[in-house]
């Protein structure tokens, strides 16, 4: 599961800081941490689009799905840059690259306070 961290965050069990407005796995916290956190709204659960229908995604969303199994922006953010290597054959600074694309658009997709 991924979380859209609204305030920074310290992982105490880890020292990991967290910023605000990222996206994070936030593995080194516990489960009843988490659900705190959720209650408190100081993160949220993202609600990942499906790649294809981000912009200039279409073809890597075919390739994606056909050689992992991915169908939406939460997958391929979890999934290990070394997977994506090795069955799309494309190099990791080009995985960081898209990965990078979808944070940005997740971030980019918040709603926003007036």
């Amino acid at each position: 599961m991924l979380y859209r961290v609204r305030r920074k965050l310290t992982i105490s069990r880890t020292g990991e800081v967290v910023p605000a407005n990222s996206i994070s796995d936030l593995a080194g916290m516990t489960e009843g941490g988490k659900q705190i956190l959720l209650k408190a709204r100081k993160i949220v659960e993202i609600s990942a689009p499906p790649l294809a229908i981000l912009p200039g995604w279409s073809y890597r969303a075919r390739q994606l799905r056909a050689k992992l199994g991915i169908e939406d922006a939460a997958q391929f953010l979890e999934i290990p840059d070394d997977d994506v290597m090795e069955k799309v054959g494309v190099r990791r600074a080009t995985v960081e690259k898209w990965k990078e694309d979808v944070r940005q658009y997740l971030v980019a997709a918040s709603p926003t306070r007036g």
